[in-house]
């Protein structure tokens, strides 16, 4: 390292007290900002998610008899099952209850075609047994329950028991599957199927509302539904808006931070910085002998902020969690870069406003100074 470097470096580790302002107040503006982009990643993630990662059919079909076929050119498979809206409780504790999708497929073989049964624990693939049924996490999570679990079922005006065989991940809704036999062995009626679920060659509005005219014409066909469509009941709309101002008063809280920092900085130096425009140092030269400290500690509170940035993250997702609604865990990349960005391009504004305030140091003051 050369002389400037050093007395830089210098710098840094013997005022230590502001070293660490700085890095903690360029970390919270950065973590800020990583953490806005993070909601709304979250949120735009929460739809593609369940029907890309989770759900894989389109379109659900209510018949009158489940075991007859439905046709139309744009159904590229189906399968029969028993879809009912149950109320679920806990069969101990607190008394709380959830209204709950049961989906019995009729060919539980068939099910992990059009639903992704994934494991919380292990990250695995679940399958259906004849030992319990499979919950979703948010279920779960509000029921208290765990593998081995007991919870109770209304369906109708029957209360079944049923216990859990397993917690499966899922983002929006709540949702119970269980086998045609385990439902035989809980419930007093015999299993029958009362829908089918699509999957569609083409997803567009014209195509989806084509098929749903065709579908309703043939007898038996009572409903048809199209679950991710439906999307604007989950709450999330809107929320984009709110994440563009939570980053945009990050950012400026960040410009605000560093300047304040900086302007400290140099007010508590001004004698040692006279005290090198006498000895003949030039104003770029100056410059550089407070930047090159900065751009470090810019560098290393950026570093500290992403860590806080997803620390923030995770904790606010967590507990935006309401209803039937659990949002993914995401921050793309992108929103690293930005965040980084943001923060340096702030750092540099500051740069460019201390090389005009050190342009007009008073060289005079170090000549006052009792050294």
């Amino acid at each position: 390292m050369n002389f400037n470097q050093k007395v830089s470096y210098r710098n840094l580790f013997r005022y230590k007290t502001r070293m660490i302002m700085t890095i903690v107040g360029i970390a919270g503006c950065t973590g800020l900002m990583l953490a806005g982009f993070g909601i709304r990643d979250s949120v735009n993630d929460l739809i593609p998610d369940q029907f890309n990662q989770v759900q894989h059919y389109q379109g659900i079909v209510t018949l009158s008899d489940a075991d007859k076929r439905v046709h139309d050119p744009n159904i590229k498979a189906q399968t029969a099952a028993m879809v009912q809206s149950i109320t679920v409780s806990p069969t101990k504790g607190t008394k709380r209850n959830a209204t709950v999708t049961m989906v019995a497929p009729k060919t539980p073989t068939k099910l992990n075609d059009y639903v992704s049964l994934t494991s919380t624990q292990t990250g695995q693939s679940e399958k259906l047994t004849n030992q319990g049924v499979i919950i979703t996490e948010k279920l779960a999570t509000d029921m208290h329950a765990k593998k081995g679990s007991l919870l109770s079922a209304k369906l109708g005006n029957k209360l079944l028991k049923v216990k859990v065989a397993g917690v499966t991940k899922n983002y929006a809704g709540h949702y119970l599957y269980m086998t045609p036999k385990y439902f035989n062995q809980v419930s007093t009626t015999t299993y029958s199927p009362t829908s089918h679920l699509l999957k569609l060659k083409s997803e567009s509005a014209s195509q989806r509302q084509k098929t749903s005219r065709n579908l309703l014409k043939q007898s038996g066909v009572m409903n048809v539904t199209y679950p991710r469509y439906a999307s604007s009941s989950l709450g999330t709309v809107g929320l984009s808006s709110v994440v563009l101002i939570f980053i945009a008063l990050s950012a400026a809280l960040g410009l605000v931070v560093l300047y304040n920092l900086t302007n400290v900085n140099i007010s508590e130096r001004m004698r040692e910085l006279s005290t090198i425009k006498a000895l003949g140092f030039y104003d770029n030269e100056v410059t550089a002998y407070v930047a090159r400290e900065n751009v470090v500690l810019t560098l290393a509170g950026i570093v500290f902020g992403w860590g806080i940035g997803l620390i923030l993250h995770h904790f606010i997702m967590i507990k935006a969690q309401t209803g039937a609604i659990l949002f993914p865990l995401t921050v793309h990349y992108p929103g690293y870069i930005w965040s980084a960005v943001l923060t340096a391009c702030f750092s540099l504004a500051v740069g460019v406003i201390t090389h005009y305030k050190l342009k007009h140091i008073d060289m005079l003051d170090s000549l006052a100074a009792s050294e």
